[in-house]
């Protein structure tokens, strides 16, 4: 049997190969501002289990990295909203976690390293002054749904960024703001066995690549 560990030299061998068909793979679909996957590996067998569109974690990011990731967020923004100043992040309801609270306020640090105003908060969080993190208070903002929109301060941001994975549904208020990620990447509606749909085709361009059987792959 062949293991996914004996498969790091045809990674390497491949790798300009690899890198070459991302950049095209990228080319051809829109790419969520973030995002984050579970892997599990059992040894002759790795596997994609889960990918969420607003992830948490952020609070991980080395301090040697926000500057470079910022700058990548800074350049993802403006290539879909060139016009965008202002960026509000929309958290979920997590006021007991500090550690997500922490993941939230390194998220923000990252937009104002960008070169954005951020504001934090949501309609659910009113109420809240601030949030306890791992490193100290989060300051919240005052939110408020006026009609089909999402206001911070009486005025709408040119940019709402979801870092609420939708459970309950569709969050009232942003039906006329500049969303990312869409809304209608929630959990409620999408479906694992419809993430897998999409994702075999891929699984089986790279499986032909590195020339291994797609199964050790899914």
């Amino acid at each position: 049997m062949t293991f996914v560990h004996d498969l790091a030299q045809r990674l390497e061998d491949n790798r300009e190969r690899i890198t070459e068909w991302m950049k095209q793979k990228r080319s051809e679909v829109p790419i969520p501002i973030y995002g984050s996957v579970d892997i599990r590996d059992s040894g002759w067998k790795v596997a994609v289990v889960d990918a969420n569109h607003f992830p948490a974690g952020f609070n991980n990011v080395s301090k040697d990295d926000e500057s470079r990731i910022s700058s990548l967020l800074g350049e993802h923004i403006l290539r879909k909203h060139p016009e965008c100043k202002w960026v509000h992040l929309y958290p979920e309801s997590h006021t007991r976690n500090p550690g997500y609270v922490e993941n939230i306020a390194t998220i923000k640090r990252l937009i104002i390293g960008a070169g954005f105003r951020c504001t934090v908060g949501s309609p659910e969080l009113e109420g809240h002054g601030s949030l306890d993190g791992t490193t100290g208070p989060l300051v919240l903002d005052q939110v408020i749904v006026d009609g089909d929109s999402l206001l911070i301060e009486h005025e709408k941001p040119d940019l709402v960024m979801l870092n609420n994975d939708l459970t309950e549904g569709m969050l009232p208020g942003l039906e006329t703001n500049q969303v990312s990620p869409p809304p209608h990447m929630g959990w409620q509606r999408r479906r694992k066995s419809e993430h897998y749909a999409c994702l075999q085709s891929y699984v089986n361009e790279i499986a032909e690549i590195l020339d291994i059987d797609p199964w050790h792959l899914l």
